[in-house]
């Protein structure tokens, strides 16, 4: 190779690194956002107060804690407290999408019906009394409680999605919001 050719092959490379680096990058606005944000869906007022608690005398013993990003620690639904063999009923009116095991816990997952959004609910650990494809009814029972729930022991983890976002469950159940109330006097 001649001396000649040697820098006009270095001015090729950069030139081609270059344009790798600058012209590689897509624009700010063509960018994936599932690495930040919130994942915390929206409740759309229409659904708010839409679901039934799937197990009577429900009591949150987890809230929902929306990750800071997609794929971030959180903790997406909320457990609540339910004996092992206790009965789950559909929290909604809708379509099993599917009932069986997910890694190493049972699921059943209800697709809401009658609304504009794809709504999923899911409940486990949930041993199924349905299958895919079946509709039920919001009180029809879906399954009975698995113990062993790591976070809680005896509970069930509730979670909706919207759009492929997760939601709190609590603004589906009709929650009341939380107020604060100002300290008694003398109390402080």
């Amino acid at each position: 190779m001649s001396d000649r050719r040697m820098p006009a092959s270095r001015l090729v490379l950069a030139a081609l690194c270059a344009v790798l680096v600058v012209g590689g990058a897509p624009p700010a606005a063509a960018t994936d956002d599932r690495g930040g944000g919130t994942t915390a869906a929206e409740v759309p007022e229409q659904l708010e107060g839409s679901l039934a608690w799937p197990v009577p005398q429900a009591q949150v013993l987890r809230a929902f804690a929306a990750p800071s990003t997609r794929w971030g620690a959180g903790h997406r639904g909320i457990d609540v407290a339910a004996a092992p063999g206790e009965t789950v009923v559909a929290a909604t009116s809708g379509t099993v999408t599917f009932a069986g095991t997910v890694v190493d816990r049972p699921v059943v997952t209800v697709r809401m019906d009658g609304v504009p959004w794809e709504v999923l609910v899911t409940a486990e650990p949930v041993a199924p009394l349905v299958a895919a494809g079946d509709v039920v009814e919001a009180g029809d029972p879906i399954g009975t409680v698995v113990g062993g729930h790591r976070p809680c022991g005896a509970c069930i983890h509730l979670g909706v999605r919207i759009d492929d976002a997760y939601a709190n469950p609590m603004a589906l159940l009709g929650a009341e919001r939380a107020v604060l109330l100002p300290l008694a006097r003398g109390s402080g």
